[in-house]
């Protein structure tokens, strides 16, 4: 995919898409290397991509305009400026037959990561905080980002639509937006702007991952020593390599059960999902103990970690159940 590394911006450009006007609005002038505000903008823009959980890996289907010109820009980088114009006028024909399509401005910028090319384009809705200058300069355009109240207590511009294109490999990282296009909800990057095939993002492994464990534990596990196991499998993994590996936790959690294995390894292969990227906090909250709610009104929260080790559970003849906790110290 991308090979990340500290960001180099060669060039960046600003346009403007106003579904009021009957064309784009097009910067004539290249941002300004003096014009720190509009650099710092570009830079926390492609910054923002990159380390957005929303963040979703693609890859073209087929030949489209934006593939091509991403093909001619990788061939000559001075041909920045005119394509960026052309990736602007193909965005706008699709916003002026789409009333719902937002109207906003384009902000395009050519940049170097770890010596590899890469073009980024980010689409800033007019709800969105950022102020733009336009100046007439003999005739021309020239098309800047100034400061105003909320941009100076924003670190991190936001992100509406946006997408960047390895010019190598023309890999692609995108955070996509669903408008209502040609009648129908679509994903206006994925489906219409880029025609690309997308995977997962973090965001979405970690909504489905949680799901289908909430499903197995609700559907099929009675037993707490089961789900407490699945917990410490969570645990475990992600202790072990800073994200939830799944057949780890299959392998750990579901051991003595090799029908809740299979249903489990079904659920995840369906889900396409192999690791899972989840934050600690999640991990904390979710996994990290097992909450018992016994029918006298006692409620216990123990530390999977401990389980079998200073907290076990013993069934009585009757159906009952006895915790038994050792080898512990007062605070």
């Amino acid at each position: 995919m991308f090979e990340y590394g500290k960001v180099e911006i060669i060039n960046s450009i600003l346009h403007v898409l106003d579904s009021s006007h009957q064309g784009p609005l097009f910067s004539d002038f290249l941002i300004d290397n003096d014009d720190a505000t509009s650099l710092d903008f570009a830079l926390g823009s492609i910054e923002k991509i990159l380390s957005s959980t929303e963040m979703k890996y693609a890859e073209f289907i087929d030949n489209n305009e934006i593939k091509t010109l991403s093909e001619k820009l990788s061939q000559d980088l001075k041909g920045f400026k005119s394509i960026s114009a052309e990736i602007a006028s193909h965005y706008f024909n699709l916003l002026s037959n789409n009333p719902a399509i937002e109207s906003g401005d384009l902000l395009i910028t050519l940049f170097e990561m770890s010596n590899t090319n890469y073009l980024c384009v980010t689409k800033h809705n007019y709800k969105s905080f950022i102020t733009r200058e336009i100046k007439n300069i003999r005739e021309s355009n020239s098309i800047s980002i100034i400061k105003n109240q909320s941009f100076l207590f924003s670190s991190r511009p936001k992100l509406d639509e946006s997408f960047i294109i390895n010019l190598d490999t023309l890999d692609i990282a995108l955070i996509d937006k669903r408008y209502e296009i040609n009648g129908e909800k679509a994903n206006i990057l994925e489906e219409y702007i880029l025609n690309c095939k997308t995977a997962l993002s973090d965001k979405e492994k970690v909504t489905i991952f949680n799901k289908v464990v909430a499903n197995i534990e609700s559907k099929y596990i009675d037993s707490m020593e089961t789900k407490i196991d699945i917990k410490k499998a969570i645990c475990n993994s992600f202790f072990e390599d800073d994200f939830v590996n799944v057949e780890k936790v299959i392998k750990d959690g579901f051991e003595d059960n090799k029908e809740l294995s299979e249903i489990a390894s079904t659920a995840f292969s369906k889900a396409g999902i192999k690791e899972v990227p989840i934050d600690e906090r999640i991990i904390n909250k979710k996994y990290l103990y097992q909450n018992i709610l016994t029918e006298e009104g006692i409620e216990i929260k123990i530390p999977v970690s401990l389980y079998n080790s200073k907290i076990s559970f013993n069934e009585n003849e009757d159906g009952s159940f006895n915790l038994s906790i050792s080898n512990i110290k007062m605070l």
